[in-house]
Formats: structure tokens, sequence, C-alpha cells
């Protein structure tokens, strides 16, 4: 009579190949997760530097609407360029060194 050989016995081969793809698929599955983990948290910080930039060109779009009028145009003509109306007159005071 035949002896019969044990499960693990007949299937050890089968049971080695099991084992290695779920160690296998273990670390892939904990890799993935690592990976959707840093690009979750880099797509958090686009989207923070997306919504911080809409707001510079939202601040920029209202500063071209207000470069645009009038009363800025005076109002820089003025301040930097230290122009007047025809009917204002400009008074500019030198300091000069007592040292001299």
């Amino acid at each position: 009579m035949k002896k019969r050989r044990s499960f693990l016995r007949r299937h050890s081969i089968s049971i080695g190949i099991l084992v290695i793809v779920a160690i296998f698929s273990v670390a892939s599955t904990l890799g993935k997760q690592t990976l959707y983990n840093e690009l979750k948290q880099q797509g958090e910080t686009y989207i923070a530097e997306i919504d911080e930039l809409e707001r510079e060109l939202k601040q920029y779009q209202e500063d071209l609407e207000r470069v645009e009028t009038l009363e800025f145009v005076e109002e820089y003509a003025r301040e930097k360029l230290k122009m007047v109306s025809p009917d204002e007159i400009y008074f500019q005071i030198h300091y000069t060194n007592d040292e001299e």
C-alpha cells in the first residue's frame, strides 16, 4: 500500500507560491497607499497654491480696473510726476545746508 503524504507536503510548492503572491500583494498595496497619500498631499498643496493665485489675479484685475480711471491718472500725476492742474500753483521747497 502506498503511504499517503500529508496535505502540506503534497501542496508545498502551491502554498509557497501563494505565500509569495500574498506578500507581493501586501507590499504592492502598501506602496500604492503611500504613493496615494503623497499625491493627495501634493494635490492639496496645489489646490492651496491655485486659490492663492486666483486671489492674486483678482487683485490684479481690480488694480487694472482702478488704473484705467481718470482719478487714478490724476492721483499718479500729482504724486509721482508732481504735476498740477492749470489753475494751481506748485511750490517746491529746497533746503540748503548751512555749512556750505
